[in-house]
């Protein structure tokens, strides 16, 4: 998992977002953070999050 962070943040720090997103993604992250913001705002439209 500290690989993947590091990936995470070598990615930030080269500014690469696509790189980024798909590691945070894999890292079950933005699902997690998809979860909360559903949680709070149940009305946040589907496609939102490109789904």
């Amino acid at each position: 998992m500290d690989d993947l962070w590091n990936k995470i943040r070598e990615s930030v720090e080269s500014l690469n977002p696509p790189k980024m997103v798909g590691l945070l993604y894999k890292s079950g992250y933005l699902d997690g953070l998809e979860n909360t913001m559903r949680k709070k705002w149940p009305k946040i439209p589907p496609d939102v999050f490109g789904k």
